[in-house]
């Protein structure tokens, strides 16, 4: 392994994910969505799908696009550190700290280790958006069971109060028919 010097340069990889906004899928853009009832009534409500927080929809969404690129800098600073497990080389280019797998002689050598970094970082995202899927199917089915249940038990409580209204209404006009003789 040739250790650099100071004053050398450098080949570095810049992977990682950038910004971007998108206009929402769902209300594209308008801030509103109309729902069709079943028995076709329109209801207007605000777009839940573009909100951040607590605020107010946004007419767009943040994504994430992954970005490969190499970038040159300037070594100001070198640590080498020789341990019982091997040596370990640490260059830092003003206040960003770069180890000797992240650095390369060439563009075309960074840019090919870019894209093979880049590769496995997004492989490890899409299993991890794939789990996330999985658990978000199971949070929406025990929703849906559980607004079952409450519209079930409403129902219910709906029979219960209706009888017991039926017989209060017999009651009081069997006390008014009383009266009256």
């Amino acid at each position: 392994m040739i250790i650099k010097e100071v004053g050398d340069k450098i080949w570095v990889m810049d992977v990682g994910r950038k910004e971007t906004k998108k206009t929402c899928p769902v209300c594209f853009g308008n801030l509103n969505v109309t729902v069709i009832l079943g028995d076709d009534t329109e209801v207007v409500c605000k777009c839940q799908y573009c909100v951040q927080g607590f605020g107010e929809p946004r007419g767009y969404v943040t994504e994430y696009i992954w970005k490969e690129a190499a970038k040159q800098e300037v070594i100001t600073n070198v640590r080498v550190e020789n341990d019982s497990n091997g040596m370990k080389v640490e260059y830092r280019a003003g206040c960003y700290v770069y180890y000797s797998d992240t650095v390369f002689e060439t563009e075309e050598d960074a840019l090919s280790a870019c894209k093979i970094r880049s590769k496995g970082l997004k492989n490890q995202e899409d299993e991890r958006n794939i789990r996330m899927q999985k658990s978000n199917i199971k949070n929406y089915s025990y929703q849906a069971g559980r607004h079952i249940k409450a519209a079930n038990d409403s129902l219910r409580q709906a029979e219960y109060h209706k009888k017991l209204a039926a017989i209060c209404k017999s009651r009081s006009r069997n006390k008014l028919d009383k009266e009256e003789e």
